[in-house]
C-alpha cells in the first residue's frame, strides 16, 4: 500500500510538471504555515513476554502482556516555503501519547505441596507510550483549474482560492515506551505476591510520510484546509517488542501564508 501511494504521488508530480511548465503557482507567496487538529493512524500493537524462575525447587512462570494504544486527536504543525516554481520545501511536526494497562498471569508453586501450582493474575496500570514525529518534506503545488465551461463560472470563482499540494519525505519517529523488565515473587498473608518492574526505553525510527493538503484562502493571508497522509515507521524497541507506528491520518485547521 505504501509503495502504491508513493507511486501515485510521483505520477501526479510528473503529470503536473508537464501541464504547468509555463506557469508559476503562487503557493503562499513565500511561506506557509498549517495548524491542524488531526486524528487517526494510532499505534496499536500487542506485546507479550514470559518470565520463568526457580521457586522452592520448582519453576514459577509469569506471562505479561500489554496493548499499545495512541488513538484520539492530536496537534499537527506543518510549515514550508516555495523553493522554485511549483516546488516547495517544508517540515511537519506532531506529538501524541497514550497510557494503557498491561496484565500478568501465571502459576506459582505451592509451599506445602509439590506439583500443586497456584494461579496468579493482575493488572499493570498506566504503562506509557509517547511518539514525536518530525518530517522533512518536498511538495509540489498542483496548477489551479482554469478555463472551465461558462456555466461553471461561479464555481471557478471559488476554485481560484483553492490550493492543492502533494508532499512526501522521510520522517523520524522518536518513541518513549514502557516495558516490563522483570518480575519478582514473594509470599503474602493470602498467597503469592507478584511485583512487576518496569523500564522506560527511548528509541528513534525512520520511515516515510506522503500525503496531500488542500486549503481555501478566505483572505490573502488566512484560510482553512484539510490534509490526508500516511506516516509510517517500525522497528524493535528491544529484543522482545517490535512496534509498527503510525498509519493513515487526517486533519483540518488554520492555513496561513505570507
Amino acid at each position: 500500500m505504501l509503495k502504491t501511494m508513493a507511486a501515485v504521488v510521483c505520477m501526479i508530480v510528473v503529470c503536473g510538471t508537464g501541464s504547468a511548465s509555463a506557469q508559476v503557482f503562487n503557493f503562499g507567496d513565500k511561506v506557509f504555515v498549517n495548524l491542524n487538529v488531526a486524528g487517526g493512524g494510532g499505534t496499536s500493537d500487542d506485546a507479550s513476554r514470559q518470565f520463568s524462575m526457580p521457586y522452592f525447587d520448582e519453576t514459577a512462570t509469569i506471562d505479561t502482556s500489554r496493548s499499545v494504544r495512541t488513538g484520539g486527536a492530536f496537534f499537527d504543525f506543518m510549515a514550508g516555503a516555495k523553493a522554485v516554481d511549483n516546488w516547495t520545501a517544508g517540515i511537519s511536526f506532531s506529538r501524541r501519547s497514550g497510557k494503557s494497562n498491561g496484565s500478568f498471569a501465571g502459576s506459582v508453586p505451592d509451599l506445602a505441596e509439590f506439583d500443586q501450582p497456584r494461579s496468579v493474575s493482575g493488572t499493570i496500570a498506566d504503562m506509557e507510550h509517547k511518539e514525536t514525529w518530525f518530517a522533512l518534506l518536498g511538495g509540489y503545488s498542483l496548477p489551479k483549474v482554469t478555463n472551465l465551461p461558462k456555466f461553471l463560472d461561479k464555481a471557478e470563482k471559488y476554485m481560484k482560492k483553492v490550493d492543492l499540494m502533494v508532499f512526501a519525505g522521510p520522517v523520524r519517529a522518536a518513541v518513549t515506551h514502557e516495558v516490563v523488565s522483570s518480575v519478582e515473587i514473594s509470599e503474602g498473608p493470602s498467597g503469592p505476591v507478584v511485583t512487576v518492574n518496569r523500564e522506560t526505553i527511548s528509541k528513534s525510527f525512520w520511515g516515510i510520510q506522503v500525503g496531500v493538503d488542500a486549503r481555501y484562502m478566505v483572505t490573502s493571508n488566512f484560510g482553512a484546509g484539510v490534509f490526508l497522509r500516511y506516516s509510517g515507521a517500525s522497528g524493535d524497541i528491544n529484543d522482545e517488542v517490535n512496534l509498527d507506528l503510525g498509519g493513515f491520518q487526517g486533519g483540518l485547521g488554520l492555513r496561513i501564508r505570507f
